[in-house]
């Protein structure tokens, strides 16, 4: 019989003289950054342009409400008018 050979293996150690790349940890968090910063800005954007459009509403509707409540009283003194004048030009008959 031969005889077997038994190797052993020292383990090999390798050393990375590569600097850190910190774009592969910097990207992210400043993606993570700018998306959560814009989020928050357009959702504060909404709101106040969501108040402008309310408020701007609610002046047109105030606004709409004065005129016809106006008209509404014009129109209620010239009725009254004219009934007066059918009772006067009566009276004088």
């Amino acid at each position: 019989m031969a005889k077997q050979r038994i190797y052993k293996l020292e383990p090999v150690k390798l050393e990375l003289i590569q600097p850190i790349n910190w774009y592969v940890f910097i990207l992210p968090l400043a993606t993570i950054f700018i998306v959560i910063f814009g989020t928050i800005l357009s959702i504060k954007t909404i709101s106040i342009k969501s108040q402008e459009s309310l408020s701007a509403l609610s002046d047109s509707n105030n606004n709409q409400y004065k005129m016809n409540k106006e008209n509404m009283d014009s129109e209620k003194e010239r009725y009254q008018e004219s009934i007066i004048s059918e009772n006067r030009q009566k009276w004088i008959n």
